[in-house]
């Protein structure tokens, strides 16, 4: 853990930023489970495969979650409009 000073002039604790690397699956599929958890507990749900792979990735360590967004923010560019997200 890191040490953070907030706007409000506040030490807090942070984690480390996320480091890009393997981590064992079991770790990855605990980790769906409880984003898919917290997800389900306010009403949401992702249903679309290529942005589950994205969370796995992101679980397993080879994606950060800012390549994550863009590579959704683009994906959405790139749909036309007629079709359902």
């Amino acid at each position: 853990m890191t040490s953070q000073t907030t706007p409000s002039g506040h030490e807090g604790r942070t984690t480390r930023p996320h480091s890009v690397g393997n981590h064992p699956e079991v770790d990855v599929e605990h980790a769906i489970t409880l984003a898919d958890a917290a997800l389900g507990a306010a009403g949401h749900e992702v249903t679309d495969d290529e942005t589950r792979e994205l969370g796995r990735q992101i679980a397993a360590g080879a994606l950060t979650g800012d390549e994550a967004a863009a590579r959704l923010i683009a994906k959405l560019r790139c749909k036309p409009s007629d079709q359902p997200s």
